[in-house]
C-alpha cells in the first residue's frame, strides 16, 4: 500500500505546479503524525533506487523538515530530523541547482533556526533563478523585517504585491505603523 501511495505522490507531483504542491503538502501536514515516517520510509526505498532523483531527495527534506516541526511542538529536540532534512535539501541542489524552489525551501529552513542572512543568501540565490518568485520576495522581506532592515523589507514586499502575493501589502502597512509608533516614542522621550 505504502508503494502504491508513493508512486501517485510522484505521478501527482510530476502533473503539478509549485503553488498546487504546496497545498497539497500543507493538506498532509494534518496528518502529520500518522504519515510522515510512512513517507520518509517510501522515499528512501525510491532513493535505494534511482540516487538522482532530486525530487525525491526534495520530498523527503520537507518530510524531515515537518517531522521536526511536529517534534519541536511536542517538547522534543529536533536536531537529528533537522539535519536529516538540510542534508537532503543540499543533495536535492546538488543534484539539480537551477531549481528555484530548492534554496526557497532551504531558505525557508534556516529562517525557522533563526540563520536569518543564510536565509536571506538563499532567498537571493531563488529570486536570481526565477525573478517571478513571489513567494521568496515574501518570505526575504519577513526576514528583513525581523532583521530590523525595513526599508529593504518594504523593497521586497512590494515586490512580492506586485507579483501578486497581496498579503505583502498587509505587512507593509504593518511596517509602517510600526515606523509611526517608534517615531511617536521617539519624540515622547
Amino acid at each position: 500500500m505504502k508503494s502504491v501511495v508513493f508512486f501517485i505522490f510522484l505521478f501527482f507531483f510530476k502533473q503539478k505546479t509549485a503553488y498546487e504542491i504546496t497545498v497539497w503538502l500543507e493538506f498532509r501536514r494534518c496528518a502529520l503524525p500518522i504519515y510522515l515516517d510512512a513517507a520518509i520510509s517510501d522515499l528512501t526505498a525510491y532513493l535505494q533506487l534511482d540516487s538522482a532523483s532530486a525530487l525525491a531527495y526534495w520530498q523527503r527534506a520537507v518530510c524531515h523538515a515537518l517531522m521536526g516541526e511536529f517534534q519541536l511542538s511536542q517538547g522534543a529536540a529536533n536536531v537529528i530530523t533537522e539535519g536529516k532534512a538540510f542534508d537532503d535539501i543540499r543533495k536535492a541542489i546538488e543534484l539539480s541547482p537551477q531549481n528555484a524552489y530548492l534554496y526557497y525551501d532551504e531558505a525557508n529552513m534556516c529562517a525557522a533556526r533563526k540563520d536569518y542572512e543564510k536565509a536571506l543568501r538563499l532567498y537571493d540565490k531563488a529570486i536570481q533563478l526565477n525573478a517571478n518568485m513571489a513567494e521568496a520576495y515574501y518570505n526575504s522581506g519577513l526576514v528583513l523585517q525581523k532583521c530590523g532592515r525595513k526599508a529593504e523589507a518594504v523593497t521586497r514586499l512590494s515586490k512580492a504585491g506586485e507579483l501578486g502575493l497581496y498579503n505583502a501589502y498587509s505587512v507593509i502597512k504593518q511596517i509602517g505603523v510600526e515606523n509611526k509608533q517608534d517615531g511617536k516614542d521617539t519624540k515622547k522621550k
